[in-house]
C-alpha cells in the first residue's frame, strides 16, 4: 500500500497507536497528478500466452534441430569412413608377404577402420604398423577386418581377424 500511495504522491503512515492499529493516507486531490507508475501492468493477455508458446516451440525446436544435425553428421561421417575403409578381397588377395609397404600402399583404402574387430586397440607386435581394413561394407556388425603388419618398408604380416572368435588367420 505504501508503494502504491507514493506512487500517487502521497504519504502512507501504518502503526501501532495505543490499543489499536492505524492506517492512514494523505493523496493529492488534483487530476493528472498520478505517476505513470501507479497504474498496475495489464493482465496477461491471449497475446502474450500465444508469444510464449512460439518461443517455447523455437527453443525446443531449435534444440531438436540442432540435435538432429549433429547426429546425422557423425552418422554420415561413420559411413563415409566405413565405406572408404573395405579391402576389397582380390585386392587382398594380391598382397604378399614380403612386398613393399609402398607398393602394397598403393592398392589399399585411403582410410583404416575406426571400430576394429577386437575390443580395445588391438595387440601388435612391437615395432610394427598394423592397419585394420574391412572385408565389406555389412554395417550391422563388423565380423571380420583385414590385417596388415608392416616393419621397415615390408609387408611382415597379413591376416584377417575374426570379431566372434577373437582369433586371427595370419598369412606370415
Amino acid at each position: 500500500m505504501a508503494e502504491r500511495v507514493r506512487l500517487a504522491g502521497g504519504m502512507l503512515r501504518a502503526g501501532p497507536l495505543g490499543p489499536v492499529f492505524e492506517v492512514s493516507a494523505r493523496l493529492p486531490y488534483e487530476p493528472g497528478k498520478v505517476s505513470a507508475l501507479a497504474h498496475e501492468p495489464p493482465p496477461p493477455t491471449e497475446v502474450t500466452r500465444l508469444q510464449m508458446r512460439q518461443q517455447l516451440v523455437r527453443t525446443v525446436g531449435t534444440s531438436v534441430a540442432i540435435t538432429a544435425a549433429a547426429v546425422i553428421l557423425v552418422l554420415g561421417g561413420y559411413l563415409v569412413i566405413s565405406y572408404d575403409s573395405v579391402l576389397p578381397s582380390e585386392r587382398y588377395a594380391q598382397l604378399a608377404v614380403g612386398q613393399s609397404q609402398r607398393t602394397a600402399t598403393d592398392s589399399l583404402p585411403w582410410m583404416q577402420m575406426v571400430d576394429w574387430p577386437v575390443k580395445g586397440p588391438p595387440f601388435d607386435h612391437p615395432g610394427w604398423d598394423c592397419r585394420y581394413y574391412r572385408t565389406s561394407f555389412e554395417l550391422a556388425a563388423v565380423h571380420t577386418a583385414y590385417r596388415l603388419c608392416f616393419d621397415r618398408d615390408r609387408l611382415v604380416g597379413k591376416g584377417v581377424v575374426s570379431r566372434t572368435t577373437g582369433k586371427e588367420s595370419t598369412a606370415k
